[in-house]
């Protein structure tokens, strides 16, 4: 019974993700569309990222985070994590450099991640972190 509903909720996220990308409107402007210059930062990030790949130590990750796992940046500097049927939790966002290569994110519940950033540009977001002494590595896209 429970691999059925787990089933069900896999399929049902993936339907709504597949439901909201086809929803998108013709003609709008956003980072999706249209590559940001280097100098306006709100613009080079506030968009919706999904999680497409997950690596820890290089070794590919497998998981429901990879299903529905979403940053949701806006342009004041917040930021609204997302994940199916857990929840989300907001905080905020900054670039920590000049060269706009580390992006640091803060929750209210605490101290957030440090991303060094490896690719960031209309269409792709790679970011790396250390956490507990593991590289993690994650590669988002638009939905």
């Amino acid at each position: 019974m429970k691999k059925n509903v787990s089933k069900s909720l896999t399929m049902l996220v993936v339907l709504l993700l597949a439901f909201a990308s086809c929803k998108k409107d013709e003609g709008t402007t956003t980072p999706a569309n249209n590559t940001p210059t280097v100098n306006n930062e709100p613009a080079l990030i506030a968009d919706k990222w999904i999680t497409q790949k997950v690596f820890i130590d290089g070794a590919e990750q497998q998981g429901h985070f990879l299903l529905g796992s979403i940053y949701q940046f806006s342009d004041d500097d917040k930021y609204t994590f997302l994940i199916p049927n857990f929840g989300n939790a907001g905080g905020t966002w900054k670039f920590e450099n000049a060269q706009q290569t580390i992006l640091k994110l803060n929750a209210p519940q605490g101290p957030g991640q440090t991303w060094n950033i490896k690719t960031l540009n209309a269409t792709a977001l790679v970011v790396e972190m250390n956490s507990d002494g593991k590289l993690w590595k994650y590669e988002f896209s638009h939905p």
